[in-house]
């Protein structure tokens, strides 16, 4: 397939066999987590506002950052 896309010289039959070889690349391959992070954290939401729980950080990202503010203005 990659001689066929190198001999081809129209755009998109080129595109179209490009996309044919990503598909059946990504066919071959099977995706195995090499790792899940089991990591408790814990925040205080009786004294901060604005945490943000993201499925890969956690309370500890830019997101929280950038809207924590405490609870009352003081």
């Amino acid at each position: 397939m990659a001689e066929a896309m190198q001999m081809e010289l129209n755009d998109a039959a080129r595109n179209k066999i490009l996309r044919d070889m990503q598909a059946r690349l990504a066919s071959a391959y099977y995706h195995i987590p090499l790792f899940a992070a089991d990591v408790l954290q814990l925040y205080r939401d009786d004294k901060f506002t604005g945490w943000v729980v993201e499925p890969d950080s956690g309370v500890n990202n830019t997101a929280t950052l950038s809207r924590l503010t405490l609870k009352g203005g003081k």
